[in-house]
Order: C-alpha cells, then structure tokens, then sequence
C-alpha cells in the first residue's frame, strides 16, 4: 500500500513538473516574441495593438485612434452639452509618447523571472489611455465665448398689479462659468487621457431681487395721478409697460431718463411727455417716503424694497408706490470682492539668439475676477451671502524666448 502512494506521488509530480515546464517554456516563447510585436491583450485607446511591430503599431494608432477613442472633447454644463472638436481646442494625441506608455507595463522578456510576469499580465486585458498634447492658452480663449454664450444670467422676482391683487412672481437663480477652475479640470481629465465629459465649475448667481425680499410688500405708500397733454406718443405706453413691477431696493436710486434710455426708449430732450412723467414720479416718490436728490433721482432710503406700479388711463397716468413691512434688525447690501488670476509664463526656445541667452519678450500682467454679492444680515451678522454679478480681466502671460543651451 505504501510502495503504490509512492508511485502515485511520483506520477502526480511528474505531471505537476511537465505542466510547469511546459508553461515556462510556453512563456518564455511568448516573452521573445513579445520583445518585438505587441501581446493581444494590448489595447491602446480602444485600438488593438495584437501582433503587431511598434512601426506598424504607430501607423496603426494614427489611423484608428480617433475613431476608436473620439475626435471631440466633450463639456457638460448643467443640462447642456458643449463639444469641441480637438482642433478647434488645441488638442491632438502624442502616438510616440502612447506607445512608450505601453511598453512601460509589458514586463521584463529575460529569464524565468521574464517567465512568470508574462503569466501575470496575460491574464487580462491591459487597457490604456493614449497620451494627449493640448494648448492651454487655446482652451481658455474657448471658454471664454463658451462662457459669453451659456451665463445664465439671474431674473429677478417680480411682483404684477392686477385689479388691486399683488401677484408673486418668484426670482430665478443664474449662473456663471468659473474659467480657472473649469481648465483646471479640463487639464486634469486630458492628463489622464481623456475627452470628457467633463462638467464645467460655475459658480450660482443670485438675483438682486429675491422672493423673501418682497413677500411683505402691501401697503399703498404713495399714489399720484397726471394728467397728461400727450398721450399718443409711443414712447409713453413703452415706458408706462417697462417701469409697471420695477422693484428699487434699499439703498438704490432710481433715474427715469436712465432707465428709459437703457430700455430702449429714446426721448428727445426737452420732451414735454417726460417731463410730466418725471413730475408724476417725484411727487409719488415724495409721498411714499423716499428721498428726491436734486438731479430727479429717485433714492430708496428705507430698509425695504419699493415697488412702482404704473397705469395709463387714457389721458391720465396713474403712478402707486407700494412697500415693504419693517422687520427690525435685518438689512440688505451690496459689496465687492477681488480675486487675483496671476499670470503664467511661457518659454520659447529662438534658435536665432545666441546660447545662453534670455530675453523677456512680454511683461506678465496680473488679471483679476470683479464680483458683486448680496448680502443679508439680522443685527449684524451675515446670514445669506449670493453672487449677483461678476466680471473677468484676464492676466497677460510673461513670455520669455530663450537662446540654446538654456534649461527652461
């Protein structure tokens, strides 16, 4: 019984020991061959690198990687898609640097130890992302028109007369696309080899006018009515349907000649319609509390918003101004912060200097992000803080060329 175990262990490591020759011999085969075409379980951007040389890997790379791997890179943007094509960002894939890449995780090809980490890495599939180049400076000029198209901007809320019913309309929140931090991750995704999607920063933007802002708007505080020796023209109905729900909220002041103009209406000066227009407005403004400044401007001096209703009857203009009940201790401003954006530099070698030599071809200039925030506080301390506005003074990069010889 004894003898026949032995000669049964000895079988069962002859066997062992042939599987394990075979498969060393297998390995090492494949790890020569290895040495010069690429294994089958190479995938490089969605394209197959099997059995092929690295010449013929390189023109296969060029001639499929953008249809396996994609043409576009792609941005996404709250509910919106934006594409842009590599070319118009500036970016193109690197096939030797890809190639170089996938060398880097074949194992080493000599002896047993060469063996044995081919068994490894030939038990799966070695999926890699190709390698890609882009121009940072391009991807910033398309963010900005990508900005300039897709900012959103914020609606105000509004409050409609009707029949002596104060409707509510609620505010709207917009948003504005943060260039820095979007290339950030733009940069980030390509450096890992991909083309997105890749979701844009925005920051929100708050409306100046808010919903909670007006809730408690009720009370009649002035009315007035003109009598008006013009009613024809044109322009009176335009501005009586733009200033019907406008909202001045405190500390703001109020011009009816600017407001005209920036909506569109266009007065000639010394128009005898604005001029009874103006006369109705101040005499309203006055009954409602607010203060006249001696250019005809309206100045909310209270803590609450004024809403300005406007009616025209015919021959008559009915001018109401409705405000706010008081709540004690809560106030309502605007203020601005700045944020730097420091400038970059770019090295570009001149052959044409002489060696060493460095020469500063553009002084960088310091840029900044201007924004504007609402700001709500109850007796002192801040308790809402929302962006209203921003605007962006892009840094001018420092550009140095550099002579041969020079490290940059």
């Amino acid at each position: 019984m004894t003898q026949t175990r032995k000669k049964l262990s000895r079988v069962i490591l002859l066997v062992t020991a042939a599987i394990i020759l075979t498969l060393l011999i297998t390995s090492l085969a494949l790890a020569k061959r290895d040495s010069y075409v690429y294994p089958s379980n190479i995938i490089v951007g969605g394209v197959s690198l099997a059995n092929l040389t690295q010449g013929e890997s390189f023109y296969s790379l060029q001639r499929e990687m953008s249809h396996a791997w994609g043409t576009q890179l792609k941005l996404t943007l709250s509910d919106k898609s934006v594409n842009l094509t590599m070319d118009e960002a500036g970016i193109s894939y690197d096939y030797q640097a890809t190639l170089r890449k996938a060398e880097n995780i074949l194992p080493e090809t000599k002896g047993i130890r060469g063996a044995f980490n081919h068994i490894l890495i030939r038990g799966k599939s070695q999926k890699i992302t190709p390698v890609l180049t882009w121009d940072k400076e391009i991807i910033y000029k398309e963010l900005l028109e990508i900005k300039h198209d897709y900012d959103k901007k914020p609606v105000n809320a509004r409050i409609m007369y009707n029949h002596d019913v104060l409707d509510y309309i609620p505010h709207k929140n917009g948003y504005s696309i943060n260039i820095n931090e979007s290339l950030n991750r733009i940069s980030a995704a390509l450096s890992r080899g991909s083309l997105g999607p890749v979701e844009l920063s925005v920051i929100e933007n708050s409306p100046r006018v808010k919903l909670e802002d007006i809730k408690t708007v009720k009370d009649i505080l002035g009315i007035n009515v003109g009598q008006l020796q013009i009613t024809t023209a044109s322009e009176m109905v335009s501005t009586s349907n733009a200033l019907n729900g406008l909202i001045i909220m405190p500390g703001d002041s109020f011009s009816l000649v600017d407001f005209t103009r920036n909506n569109g209406v266009h007065w000639e000066p010394g128009n005898i319609a604005l001029n009874q227009l103006q006369e109705i407005f101040v005499k309203t403004g006055l009954q409602a509390g607010l203060k006249i400044t001696p250019d005809a401007h309206l100045y909310n001096n209270l803590q609450d918003p004024v809403l300005i209703i406007t009616e025209l009857q015919e021959t008559r203009l009915v001018v109401k101004v409705f405000g706010c009940q008081t709540e004690k201790g809560k106030e309502i401003k605007f203020i601005d912060e700045q944020e730097d954006v420091l400038p970059e530099v770019i090295i570009n070698r001149d052959n044409n200097l002489s060696a060493g030599q460095r020469i500063i071809e553009t002084e960088g200039k310091k840029g900044f992000i201007l924004r504007s925030y609402r700001v709500v506080t109850s007796y002192g301390k801040e308790i809402e803080k929302n962006l209203v506005f921003e605007e962006f003074f892009p840094a001018v990069d420092t550009v140095v060329k550099i002579g041969p010889g020079v490290e940059k």
